[in-house]
């Protein structure tokens, strides 16, 4: 299990807390901490602004920059193709330790380098975590941020992941909230509770019908959000999920991961206007082939619990939702889907198939079903 420090410090008081008097806390309590590692693993790399950039003199692919990092500016040769006068960038001092290496002065074809200008890969970041438009080249940042700030700091990055052996027994703490009363008991700190608005809703003037015809799944809730607008996440999600070492894929879905992450009970939205007149429920007795979001063909047998509207089938229950019915850039209208299902009938599906999701994951084993509310509002919210 992962823990993300800086997450755990917005629910429980670590402040005069260590990483190894936290991780030491945490062991003698019986969640065995195996390792302990930053975020991002740099130093010395601040924010830098590119104040000119000419052509290398005896070079067709250099460039020679001049770069501010706040308390002095830097000459600095750079190969990437991408490289412009004013962008905001990430510079790397002389001294600065990255992954693969360690920055020193140079000289590059008879000029003078003091730093070099960074990609997100060469701070070791995985590449789905990189922006699309950014896997090459050097890694261009939004003007609002301080030149000489520390980059692991301006990105807030600057987080402490533990990684956590739990025992079967403890499979209930595998959650940002869980974790959070543990510690807040372990070490006599105050337990932060984050307040949310509940949002009113009409149950008799919904337009969503919900079913369940099948003993797999004990409870199902839906709830309609409406005048939805897909976009990127904000920083701060994105970071929230890089630490759980989940790919950001939008607002609306990664919404879904970080209740999921938060809470242990995962859910599913689903694109409204895909659905079959606003009905949505869970079943088995199919056979059949069904493709899932990871774009694989999966046979389903009669033991399987489905997710279905109408007659149309739009996910495997507790596993896994449905090409046909995912979130799109065109989405206005989602519904959310929070529910209960059998521990044992996901974990026969799951080894049968070959499917480890996330979700599976934690359905195979108990979920409390006291969290099926709590999580449809805090989704909601």
């Amino acid at each position: 299990m992962i823990l993300s420090k800086q997450w755990l410090s917005t629910r429980v008081d670590l402040s005069g807390i260590s990483d190894v008097e936290l991780a030491h806390a945490l062991t003698h309590a019986g969640f065995e901490v195996e390792a302990i590692r930053p975020l991002v693993a740099v130093k010395k790399v601040v924010v830098g602004k590119v104040l000119t950039c000419v052509p290398h003199p005896d070079s067709d692919h250099l460039s020679l920059t001049q770069v501010d990092v706040g308390d002095e500016v830097l000459a600095i040769v750079c190969g990437a193709s991408n490289v412009r006068a004013k962008q905001t960038v990430i510079v790397a001092k002389v001294g600065a330790q990255l992954p693969a290496l360690t920055i020193k002065a140079t000289t590059v074809r008879g000029q003078p380098s003091f730093g070099m200008l960074c990609s997100y890969k060469e701070l070791g970041l995985e590449e789905k975590f990189i922006p699309m438009d950014q896997c090459e080249g050097i890694a261009t940042l939004p003007d609002n941020l301080v030149c000489g700030m520390d980059i692991v700091e301006a990105m807030g990055w600057d987080d402490t992941i533990f990684d956590i052996s739990l025992t079967p027994n403890r499979a209930n703490a595998n959650s940002l909230i869980a974790m959070a009363r543990e510690v807040s008991g372990i070490l006599n700190r105050e337990l932060l509770t984050v307040e949310h608005e509940l949002i009113a809703y009409d149950v008799d003037a919904t337009p969503l019908s919900i079913t369940s015809t099948t003993s797999g799944c004990t409870q199902f809730c839906g709830r309609i959000i409406e005048s939805v607008t897909i976009a990127p996440s904000p920083l701060w999600l994105k970071n929230r999920l890089m630490a759980y070492n989940i790919r950001s894929v939008n607002n609306v879905v990664d919404i879904s991961n970080l209740v999921m992450l938060e809470t242990r009970h995962p859910l599913h939205f689903y694109d409204r206007s895909l659905l079959n007149d606003d009905c949505l429920g869970a079943a088995d007795g199919f056979n059949g082939a069904y493709t899932a979001l990871d774009e694989l063909t999966y046979t389903l047998n009669e033991d399987d619990v489905i997710i279905v509207s109408n007659e149309q089938i739009v996910g495997l229950g507790g596993i896994i939702g449905g090409e046909n019915s995912k979130i799109h850039p065109t989405t206005t209208s989602i519904v959310i889907e929070v529910a209960q299902f059998d521990p044992m009938r996901i974990k026969a599906t799951m080894k049968r198939l070959g499917i480890a999701s996330e979700a599976g994951q934690r359905f195979s084993k108990f979920i409390d079903p006291m969290t099926t509310l709590a999580t449809m509002e805090r989704a909601t919210y």
